[in-house]
């Protein structure tokens, strides 16, 4: 018997991409290609990928070659390797062209907090593992790619006439529209439309590439050209608009489905969407595996799947029509499938987007063909240049507005939490069944139907009316029951992970913060700032706090006023809420600033001292220091306190000194835990060789910055606490740390994982 097998390339490009995940699942880390010291000058050696201009500064994508020649002529052109150059000042290269250059290097950085973004996998999924700053091209070679160099010329002559032709403010977003580029977009804009659940208008996705394939395809056609030779031309086109626009993963993806689709129309073939998908997720894969780990990449795709899986699937009489109810349907499948990507990789949903997406997408078809046409007229028409740019900033206008409405409703915005890798495997393995089980019953009313219309035809009234009255019971059916298993899965991925007693000290740089978590989903922060790394609450606290579902802070206890230990706090905005602010009492002049800023927030301050207990939850927090006495500085004066669970124990010590550490050995502390070493691990009057043999911390934890112009941690700091038996554990080598209390206790950070 012999054996047919259904869509044998989809069958094969899906085996080829497991192989891609299982050979990633394999590997240890990146292979970079370079061995080079974060920070040195180094000279390399590579050839120009593309070339970009943002805000008057020029970026270079190298394809860098390790064994490097003594010129820009002689190379081994072999395990290439991608680098980012930011370039010192403008200069005169070509795509293709060989550049020998000197700058500043270093290793692209991983996620070091969770829920931050993860630039390192950002960049290796485009096939870039390290950065070079101040670059200075040193010699240039003289070949270099025409057809590369033009499609980079044809680029800029389109953003100059965006430029020319647009308000200040609807540029960017236009620029980003047409050519994806996102450097000149204002942070505003992109919170704005992120908030609304509609960023993906700004990258070059298959609508665009839909909309541009149309474009070319009724030109070549209304000028005598035949369906097969249009089809060929016009993929040969958009082929060359994804390469001047850096080829995205959306376009990309978006390119391939085109030309699949214009292959079948050539070789006269049916066309498949789900083999159009497998081919552009298998050469996607193929050109660089780490793709698989980005979420655009995984957004994309999902949202295509979506339209080819789940919208046949809905009930009603005829899904494919067209007109408002399929844009609801196409809608709210591709929210389904791609929400656990959104929760996973930003934490949040927006719970309006659905509604922000069926407004603002029916104006895009003409939003982006205004925008395509003012490099069009831009050198025979102005006029007419002018009156797309005015059009485009009606548009815009309508959008901005219309996002600003949809944040002032309630609940604009739900903080979801990151997802465990089962359970996201339990919903998407569910939805595959439903999918299957959906297509077999669509299948079996489609042939009841058939059935019905043969009576029809062959006069059989009674037999008719008998065999759509069962078609629409089961049509009845099937559309309850497929409610019914969506709603099912939906409450099943966004129902709250189960939390646990936790202690999480934040990588902050040169800085100091930590984050305690009941296991009920209430949060308490200590401290957080820094003194090195900018924006601390922007781009650390919120994005760990939205990846454990927290969108309110209980209590904030704040150490003492230095900027290494408040700057989150003075950031803050509308981001979380928070209830409480406490503040040590001996420190009320010294938190002025800090408390006009709680005021301003409609936070309500208090101040602790020395003896006062506060439950948080099932931990209790025990104040030790500072007392009403005099203290040399606010660093002395730091609030002390120790927090204890089931047994556990740990001390933190803020920036205190001697005093506050007498205050705890005066309390009887011995042999705890933890202990959050005082000061960053200084050894200058603070973390004394009594006070830490007495402690005995099991695990001791320093936050500070890498490479700090303080030396911190101090040799003897850490002599002291290896003497006590002390495991040490330092944000700068581990990333965030996080202690687990539990039945049994659990701590791990970036590289280390243990049991106590």
């Amino acid at each position: 018997m012999k054996i047919r097998c259904k869509r044998p390339l989809l069958w094969g490009c899906l085996f080829g991409v497991l192989c891609c995940v299982l050979w990633l699942r394999m590997q240890s880390g990146i292979p970079k290609g370079l061995s080079v010291e974060a920070g040195s000058t180094v000279v390399l050696q590579g050839r120009v990928d593309s070339v970009e201009r943002t805000n008057q500064k020029q970026i270079l994508y190298l394809s860098v070659f390790p064994e490097k020649g003594d010129s820009a002529e002689i190379f081994q052109e072999k395990n290439k390797t991608g680098v980012i150059c930011y370039m010192k000042e403008l200069c005169d290269v070509k795509v293709g062209q060989l550049i020998l250059l000197r700058g500043k290097i270093y290793e692209t950085e991983s996620q070091s907090n969770p829920g931050g973004f993860d630039s390192g996998r950002f960049y290796a999924s485009k096939g870039y593992f390290y950065v070079l700053y101040e670059g200075d091209v040193m010699e240039q070679g003289e070949e270099y790619n025409i057809f590369g160099d033009m499609l980079c010329k044809l680029r800029s002559e389109i953003s100059d006439s965006l430029m020319q032709h647009l308000d200040k403010e609807d540029y960017p977003v236009m620029l980003a529209m047409i050519l994806g580029e996102k450097g000149e977009l204002q942070t505003e804009k992109k919170e704005l439309y992120q908030a609304a659940g509609i960023y993906h208008i700004l990258a070059i996705s298959g609508m665009h590439i839909t909309l541009l394939g149309s474009v070319f395809s009724v030109i070549l056609m209304k000028g005598g050209m035949s369906g097969k030779k249009a089809a060929f031309i016009t993929a040969i086109l958009l082929s060359c608009y994804g390469i001047m626009v850096g080829m995205p993963v959306s376009a990309f993806r978006a390119i391939c489905m085109f030309i699949v689709l214009s292959g079948s129309k050539i070789w006269v073939r049916s066309y498949d969407m789900l083999t159009a998908i497998g081919v552009a997720g298998f050469l996607l894969v193929i050109m660089n595996p780490y793709v698989i780990a980005d979420s655009g990449f995984q957004l994309s795709f999902l949202a295509v799947l979506a339209i080819a899986l789940l919208v046949p699937l809905f009930p009603g009489k005829n899904p494919r029509a067209g007109g408002r109810m399929d844009s609801l349907r196409v809608s709210a499948a591709v929210t389904i499938f791609t929400l656990p990507v959104l929760m996973c990789s930003y934490h949040s949903v927006s719970t309006y987007s659905f509604l922000a997406n069926l407004l603002i997408l029916p104006c895009m078809p003409y939003l982006f063909t205004a925008g395509l046409l003012i490099p069009v007229l831009h050198p025979v028409f102005p006029a007419g240049a002018d009156l797309c740019g005015y059009f485009c900033k009606l548009v815009l206008f309508f959008y901005d507005k219309t996002c600003a409405f949809l944040q002032t409703l309630p609940f604009s915005m739900i903080v979801t939490g990151d997802r465990s890798a089962l359970r996201l495997g339990i919903f998407y393995g569910g939805m595959l069944g439903f999918v299957i089980w959906g297509m077999r019953k669509k299948k079996q009313l489609y042939l009841q139907k058939l059935q019905g219309e043969r009576h029809l035809i062959e006069e059989k009234g009674e037999a008719f009316r008998d065999s759509e009255k069962k078609r629409n019971k089961e049509c009845v059916k099937y559309g309850l029951f497929f409610y019914a298993v969506l709603l099912t899965l939906l409450v099943f991925l966004v129902w709250p992970e189960r939390n646990e007693n936790q202690i999480t000290f934040l990588d902050v740089g040169q800085g100091d913060g930590c984050c305690i978590l009941t296991d009920r989903g209430k949060a308490y922060l200590v401290d957080v700032g820094s003194s090195s790394e900018k924006n601390t609450g922007k781009y650390v606290l919120i994005p760990y706090l939205y990846s454990q579902g927290i969108s309110k802070v209980e209590g904030w206890f704040l150490t003492h006023p230095d900027s290494d230990h408040v700057s989150a706090f003075m950031e803050l905005e509308d981001e979380v809420t928070v209830e409480k602010l406490y503040i040590p009492r001996v420190l009320h002049e010294a938190f002025a600033e800090v408390r006009m800023h709680a005021d301003a927030l409609g936070i309500e301050v208090c101040e602790v001292n020395v003896g006062e207990v506060l439950l948080l939850d099932e931990w209790e927090m025990t104040v030790l220091a500072p007392e009403d006495d005099f203290y040399e500085n606010e660093n002395a004066a730091s609030l002390v306190f120790a927090l204890t669970i089931d047994g556990f124990t740990g001390i933190f010590m803020g920036d205190a000194g001697t005093q506050g550490e007498q205050a705890v050995l005066d309390a009887g502390y011995k042999n705890v835990t933890l202990l959050k070493v005082g000061h960053h691990g200084s050894s200058i009057d603070t973390n004394g060789e009594e006070f830490i043999r007495r402690l005995r911390p099991v695990v001791a934890v320093i936050s500070c910055g890498k490479n700090n112009s303080y030396g911190h941690p101090h040799e003897e700091t850490i002599q002291r606490l290896e003497s006590a038996g002390s495991r040490i554990m330092m944000t700068p080598e581990c990333g965030a740390i996080t202690m687990e209390v539990g039945e049994h206790i659990r701590i791990w950070g970036e590289k280390e994982y243990w049991n106590l």
